[in-house]
Formats: structure tokens, C-alpha cells, sequence
């Protein structure tokens, strides 16, 4: 249950949420930020994001500390800076001596970014966006920062050097129990724990509720239709879960191919057989946000061909037919996508001997 404080802080978020933002106000030039970090460090990106929110208003917060705000300059009382709030105080020699309640910022001191600050070093390059409010370039704080070293006040140096944080403080790829502990123990709160959570699961359930804004488009009869786009088209008389599954596939389906894990299906730049498979099961609500490898996919749901959904899955591979269309990454099709890789809608047969057939529960 929510605390009090969590509940209004969400209550709060969706009366302020500025213009031009993503759902529930996350901005989304940081989206990639928090997902290349969540992936290198194997934590969850909303786990991330909220802690982003909850620390310094997605870096937007200015409150006056020693010689700046303790966001892009400076720090707080407590020797905290940054959008993250990292302990600084005692390490840096630009800084002053250790604050009293350094407790307050992790291992005080300035002992956590001292061990952090390097951790932006484990995101690809891609991951720093051209353009993002505190880069390291523009910021005055920035400037007594060795190269070599990552800067508290710059977002993307500050987002990583949490994400590491976090995993060493126990998350995993999940917003379960080990997220909360590892959130009480970034700030040393139990209502801080309990509004981070609170804001992320928040954030999980409403990605998976925005699947119905891209609703496709529909065709006449009980079967979805191919366009020459590439994109299915729903069947009319399919049920909702069965729309919103063909909206998930729609919406993965210009990505590359590439056999990877990673710890959540939703918003990866590339996808395997499996976690495409993840993806699609989870918009028709048949699967959670952690893909699987096909094997486990052989005791799947119920045994047999489904109605609206059949899944297909071996040790080595997998697929799905979704109303009377196959989704796989094998190159068995004549359609508009022949030849491309990746996942995407495949007309034409395909072998499925060796191949253990199942199905969603109702589906």
C-alpha cells in the first residue's frame, strides 16, 4: 500500500506535468539515458527515472547550496550535487571538508561519486544524446572536472554513476522488493523508497496502457491482413488484447535483429526471436516486462493452437501467429518484408516440425 506521502507526490505529478513531455511528465530526451544505463548495470530504467524525478525534478530543481544550486554547480547542505545528488564534499579538491549529515547522501563524504564517477564509461556512445539540459560542456561546475572523469552535474555522467550505485545496492532488472530496499538505501528513507516505487510502477503500467494509442488499423473478417507497408492490420471482430498484441508487433517491427538479452523487452534498439515474442505477448497483457529465451517458452500458457494467438517455440527459436500472421525473424516469407531482417510479419509457409505448440490462456 502507498504511503501517504507517495500517493499525493504522485497526485502532485499529474496536475504539474509541464507541456511537451513524455506521459506523467517524463521528459523524454532522458529516456535513452535511463535505458542504456538500466541495460549496462541491469537495472530497471523507470527505477532510474523516478529516483531522477524524486531527487531534483529531472534536474530542473534549484534550490541555493555553497557557491551554486547543487544541481549544476555547488552542492547542498549535506555535501550532495548533481541531478542525482551524489555526495561530493572531501573528495574533489575544488570541495570543502565532509558536511555533518553526510550520512544523508549514501556513504558520505563524497565517497559515493568518488566510487561512481566512472561509470559513464560502460555506456555506448549512442547513449549521450546530442543535446540534453546539463551537459558537462555547458555547465560551470563542469569545467574543474579532468577529462578523464566523470562530471556530478552533467546528466548522463550523473544517471550512469546511479545506475551503478543501485545495482551495488541490490536492483535488479525489476520493480520488485530488491528496487525498494535499494531505493531506501540510496537515501536512507522508507517514504523515499516507497514514492520512487511508487512513481516507476506508475510509469510501467501507463507504457503498457499507451499501446492503445497506436491502435492499428483494422480489416473486415476473423484474420489481420498484411499492408504493403509492412504493418498488420487487425481483424474487426478481434478482442482488444488481440489488437493491442498486433499494435505491439507494429511497433518493434523496423528493428534489427540481434541475439541479445536484455533485461527488458520494452523500447530496445534491436530484438531477438524471444524477446520480439516477449514483446508481442506482453501487449496482448499474456506476459510480463522480462523477456524469456524460446526454450522456456515450450511450457508457455496452455498446450495446443490458440484462437487468436499460437506460439511456436523450440530450444533454438521461436515465433507467433497472431490472427491467421506469422511474426518471426526467419527469413520464410514472400511478402513486403521478404528479406529484411529482424522481426516482422511473414507471409508464406514455414517448417514447424520440432517446434512445441502453446497458447495464452483465453487467447
Amino acid at each position: 500500500m502507498l504511503t501517504t506521502l507517495a500517493a499525493a507526490i504522485l497526485e502532485e505529478e499529474r496536475r504539474s506535468a509541464p507541456a511537451g513531455t513524455a506521459p506523467d511528465g517524463l521528459p523524454p530526451v532522458y529516456a535513452p539515458v535511463y535505458r542504456a544505463a538500466a541495460e549496462a548495470f541491469d537495472v530497471h530504467w523507470l527505477l532510474l527515472a523516478a529516483i531522477h524525478a524524486q531527487e531534483t525534478n529531472f534536474s530542473r530543481l534549484r534550490v541555493n547550496g555553497v557557491a551554486g544550486d547543487a544541481v549544476s554547480s555547488g552542492w547542498n547542505g549535506c555535501g550532495a550535487a548533481g541531478p542525482m545528488q551524489f555526495g561530493i564534499v572531501g573528495v574533489d579538491p575544488y570541495h570543502g571538508s565532509a558536511p555533518s549529515c553526510g550520512a544523508l547522501t549514501g556513504s558520505g563524504a563524497g565517497a559515493t561519486w568518488r566510487a561512481y564517477r566512472g561509470a559513464h564509461r560502460r555506456l555506448p556512445a549512442r547513449a549521450r544524446p546530442s543535446r540534453y539540459p546539463q551537459m558537462r560542456r555547458r555547465l560551470r561546475g563542469c569545467r574543474d572536472v579532468a577529462s578523464s572523469h566523470g562530471c556530478v552535474y552533467d546528466d548522463v555522467d550523473a544517471i550512469a554513476a546511479a545506475a551503478a550505485y543501485l545495482a551495488d545496492l541490490g536492483a535488479g532488472p525489476q520493480l520488485d522488493e530488491r528496487a525498494w530496499r535499494a531505493a531506501q538505501r540510496y537515501n536512507g528513507a522508507a517514504a523515499y523508497a516507497d514514492a520512487v516505487l511508487a512513481r516507476a510502477r506508475a510509469w510501467n503500467a501507463q507504457a503498457l496502457d499507451d499501446l492503445t494509442l497506436t491502435d492499428p488499423l483494422t480489416t473486415p473478417g476473423a484474420r489481420a491482413r498484411l499492408g504493403v507497408d509492412g504493418l498488420a492490420r487487425a481483424p474487426k471482430n478481434a478482442p482488444p488484447e488481440v489488437r493491442r498484441a498486433i499494435a505491439a508487433a507494429n511497433a518493434i517491427s523496423d528493428r534489427p535483429y540481434l541475439l541479445r538479452h536484455y533485461p527488458t523487452h520494452i523500447g530496445n534498439p534491436t530484438y531477438d526471436c524471444s524477446s520480439s515474442s516477449s514483446h508481442v505477448l506482453w501487449g496482448a497483457r499474456a506476459f510480463g516486462t522480462a523477456p524469456w529465451v524460446s526454450g522456456q517458452f515450450t511450457r508457455y500458457g496452455r498446450p495446443g493452437p490458440g484462437r487468436w494467438i499460437t506460439v511456436y517455440a523450440n530450444g533454438g527459436h521461436m515465433f507467433l501467429v497472431v490472427a491467421g500472421l506469422r511474426f518471426d525473424t526467419a527469413r520464410y516469407d514472400t511478402g513486403p518484408n521478404a528479406g529484411e531482417s529482424g522481426p516482422r510479419w511473414r507471409l508464406g509457409p514455414r517448417p514447424t516440425d520440432n517446434f512445441v505448440v502453446r497458447h495464452p490462456p483465453g487467447l
